[in-house]
C-alpha cells in the first residue's frame, strides 16, 4: 500500500533507492534515509549495498555478507526501509558464470561484476514495474553525473534526490540541463560523517539505535 494510500488516495509506490558500500554503515545513512523518506513521502528506502563499486577499484572493502548483515540489524527499527540485495546477487552470479566458463573453456571468460547505477535501477524497476522510483546521492556527483553511464536512460527511469554535503555545491550540471525536472534538490541536516574516514580511524561515531558494525 501506498502512503497515499493510506489516506484513501491510490496512487504508484514511490521508493527511495540509496546505494552505496555502507562499509561502515553509519548513522549519517539512516538520517538521510529518514530526511528524503518524509519530505518526499516516500513508500520505502532500499539500501542496495554494492558488490563491487567501480569508483573504489583498489580499495579494500569488506565482504558482501558482512555489509548486507550490519544493514540488516540497522534497519530493523525502521519498518520503511528494506535491503535490496539486487547488485550483490547479479554480481555473484556473473562471477559465478565467469567461473564455470573458465573452468569449460581455454579462452577466458570475463562477465564485469562492477556495479553501475542504471543496473541497479534496471532490476529495481523490474521488481516494481509501476513505481516512482527517486535516486538518493550527495551533491558531490553533479559534476561528473554527465559521465555516468547510460545517464539519459537512468534519468528516464528515476528522479534524482541529491542532498547537500559539506564542501558540495546543489549547483545543477548544465551537461544535464534538458533534464532539470527529474531533479530534486535538498539542503539536509544530517551528520557530517564518511565512511571511509571511519574506516581510516579518522573519526569515531556513536549510533543512537544500533551498535557500529564488526567489518
Amino acid at each position: 500500500m501506498s502512503y497515499q494510500a493510506e489516506k484513501g488516495v491510490q496512487t504508484a509506490l514511490k521508493i527511495g533507492i540509496l546505494g552505496g558500500t555502507f562499509d561502515p554503515l553509519h548513522q549519517g545513512h539512516i538520517a538521510l534515509a529518514e530526511q528524503v523518506l518524509e519530505a518526499l513521502h516516500l513508500d520505502k528506502v532500499l539500501f542496495t549495498p554494492t558488490f563491487r563499486p567501480v569508483f573504489k577499484q583498489g580499495q579494500q572493502v569488506s565482504s558482501a555478507e558482512s555489509r548486507v548483515q550490519a544493514l540488516q540489524t540497522a534497519i530493523t527499527p525502521y519498518p520503511r526501509f528494506e535491503v535490496s540485495l539486487v547488485d550483490i546477487e547479479r554480481a555473484q552470479k556473473a562471477a559465478q558464470n565467469n567461473a564455470q566458463n573458465n573452468a569449460q573453456s581455454d579462452a577466458k571468460s570475463d562477465v564485469s561484476t562492477d556495479t553501475y547505477s542504471i543496473d541497479t535501477v534496471a532490476d529495481i524497476a523490474a521488481q516494481y514495474p509501476s513505481a516512482e522510483l527517486y535516486f538518493i546521492a550527495g551533491a558531490d556527483i553533479l559534476p561528473q553525473l554527465h559521465r555516468w553511464k547510460s545517464i539519459a536512460e537512468l534519468l528516464e527511469r528515476v528522479k534524482f534526490c541529491v542532498v547537500s554535503r559539506p564542501g558540495y555545491a546543489l549547483t545543477p550540471n548544465s551537461h544535464l540541463a534538458k533534464y532539470a525536472d527529474r531533479f530534486i534538490y535538498m539542503d539536509l541536516d544530517t551528520p557530517n560523517i564518511s565512511s571511509s574516514a571511519m574506516r581510516a580511524g579518522v573519526v569515531q561515531y556513536k549510533y543512537d539505535n544500533f551498535d557500529r558494525p564488526e567489518c
